[in-house]
């Protein structure tokens, strides 16, 4: 008798899922921030493992209203210099044309500026040094913190949001560092904040 019930019951709810239509999918507001997506490429975008397709077009058609965007400074700045930055402008660019709010993830060391020799992952050279010199600018002995303040400053009011590093905690993508500036600890961030 139980057995019955429970197979009309289980008929029931499949004869239901192929009479009644499912609801239409309700694209997202173009106000609506809280969807985005990860590092959508600039339309025409193009290399030989990744097609020109219009990413950003696509993105934004599929309701994307932000995008995380990883600024790494191992490719802006392979080398002590300048640096190469092509690509980012043309991300911050394109998003900013677009209307598609850009957050920042500031990442990957060069291999010039790690403690390893390694580019990636490795904690970056003199992280120990302060940042800001007495004056406000960047320090020129701590290579992170001029990336960061120069990154900062060329993208300022048109990156709306900065990460530092992609999931810290996590040895693929950081390994850790074993130093502090004087007066802090992991769990006592330092008091000076950079400025962009």
């Amino acid at each position: 008798m139980f057995t019955t019930r429970l197979r009309l019951l289980f008929a029931a709810i499949v004869l239901c899922t192929l009479v009644v239509p499912p609801a239409p999918a309700q694209a997202a507001e173009p106000s609506d921030f809280r969807f985005g997506m990860n590092n959508i490429l600039p339309d025409g975008y193009n290399r030989s493992e990744i097609p020109a397709r219009p990413w950003m077009k696509l993105a934004k058609e599929a309701g994307a209203r932000s995008n995380r965007w990883e600024f790494r400074w191992e490719q802006i700045q392979p080398v002590a210099g300048p640096g190469v930055w092509d690509l980012p402008d043309w991300v911050v660019s394109e998003n900013y044309k677009n209307g598609i709010s850009l957050s920042g993830v500031l990442i990957a060391t060069p291999e010039w500026a790690s403690t390893t020799g390694r580019m990636g992952r490795s904690v970056p050279i003199n992280l120990d040094q302060p940042p800001l010199l007495e004056d406000g600018s960047p320090n020129p002995n701590n290579p992170w913190a001029n990336f960061v303040y120069w990154t900062a400053k060329r993208y300022a009011g048109k990156v709306t949001a900065w990460e530092i590093w992609n999931e810290p905690n996590l040895g693929n993508f950081w390994l850790g560092t074993n130093c502090c500036a004087p007066g802090t600890s992991p769990s006592k961030p330092p008091t000076q904040r950079p400025r962009s």
